[in-house]
């Protein structure tokens, strides 16, 4: 509670993934300032983190799997987050790599 109070002063929304969330992940706005609330695989966030001022999202599967690694659920939605701001162009010297 007191993590979330912080941030919501701050002016920083929270974004957690879960099954149940009521958007799916790129539908929602990852602009401005974001933090993303994850849990564990096996457990998942915490009731304290069910909270109405928490954004739950979804990241659809299709298949037998129920749930996402940590890590590749924070690498999709940080993948959004970075297309909705405008990733700068293969080649530009802001892109993170060397140029083509």
């Amino acid at each position: 509670g007191a993590v979330r109070a912080r941030l919501a002063e701050a002016g920083i929304r929270v974004l957690a993934p879960r099954v149940d969330g009521d958007d799916v992940f790129d539908g929602v706005d990852l602009r401005g300032p974001l933090a993303l609330a994850l849990g564990s695989e096996a457990g998942g966030l915490s009731d304290a983190w069910r909270d109405p001022a928490v954004v739950a999202v979804r990241l659809p599967m299709y298949g037998a799997a129920d749930s996402l690694n940590v890590s590749v659920a924070a690498a999709v939605l940080l993948y959004e987050a970075r297309r909705q701001r405008g990733a700068p162009a293969r080649g530009s010297r802001n892109a993170g790599g060397p140029a083509s």
